[in-house]
């Protein structure tokens, strides 16, 4: 096997800090879905398990040849995601909280724009949320959600990975926006679970049990790269949430109780 770029040149970078820069109590600065997902595990850790494992395992085998690449083609994938939320909470405190290890897995379809794009919708279910401790009450809180994700992606081939007639492996860059509809949540604390109530209305003033409201769309931007080995695929992403889903209440402004989801995935697929 060698690399053998394709006469298409694509130059992809994600500098999502970039787009959250400091600048006032709204400021995103601690939020970063490449920082480590998990208990002194590094990003790029985690980029060489999904990427080199597929390797390993497939060392020495043929891949099984997939269509023409300007045929459509169906897939299915599951996988982890490694989710926190970045904001702003009612007392002014920039939070990003623990990332928790969630599902997620679903279908897609390739669509080919020519031998070097194409189009990729996809339908997940996935899980987001996070963890941290609240010092006022001195608890820890994990916040679960499940929702029901929707991407429309512009996958980039950069290069094939054989030689052959028709190019059977690959290496994909893609981006695209997506838009999630929460359908479940848990609002859990040391010694209580409850379940997460959706709300797009405004909560009157001091109403209890904040915590618990969300709303129920999320919306936002996610990227991936993918290996593509016959009709197995391995993916590594993450996504960056533009919307706020925490439910409004009538007595805390609006920029001082900001949620958004963050996440970084890791996937498992197969192409027919």
């Amino acid at each position: 096997m060698r690399l053998e770029p394709s006469s298409f040149i694509f130059t992809f970078r994600v500098n999502v800090d970039s787009m959250l820069m400091k600048s006032d109590r709204n400021s995103f600065s601690a939020f970063s879905p490449l920082r480590p997902v998990s208990a002194g595990i590094p990003f790029f850790v985690m980029v060489l398990l999904v990427m080199v494992i597929p390797f390993g395992a497939l060392l020495g085998q043929d891949s099984q040849p997939i269509k023409r690449r300007d045929s459509i083609s169906f897939g299915v994938q599951a996988g982890l995601s490694f989710s926190h939320f970045v904001g702003m909470n009612p007392q002014h405190n920039t939070q990003g909280g623990q990332n928790i290890v969630g599902f997620r897995g679903g279908v897609n379809i390739d669509y080919p724009v020519n031998h070097f794009m194409s189009l990729r919708p996809e339908i997940l279910f996935t899980q987001k949320g996070y963890k941290i401790h609240d010092a006022g009450d001195s608890m820890n809180i994990k916040t679960r959600l499940s929702y029901i994700k929707v991407p429309v992606n512009v996958v980039f081939r950069v290069c094939a990975l054989d030689h052959g007639a028709i190019p059977r492996d690959f290496f994909n860059l893609g981006i695209g926006p997506y838009v999630a509809y929460g359908i479940h949540g848990t609002y859990s604390t040391e010694s209580t679970s409850t379940a997460v109530k959706f709300s797009n209305e405004q909560l009157p003033a001091s109403s209890p049990n904040y915590g618990e409201y969300y709303k129920h769309l999320d919306a936002g931007v996610n990227y991936f790269a993918e290996f593509e080995l016959g009709r197995f695929y391995s993916q590594v992403g993450g996504a960056v949430g533009l919307t706020n889903i925490k439910t409004g209440m009538e007595n805390i402004p609006a920029h001082e109780s900001v949620y958004r989801n963050a996440c970084f995935n890791l996937s498992y697929g197969w192409r027919f």
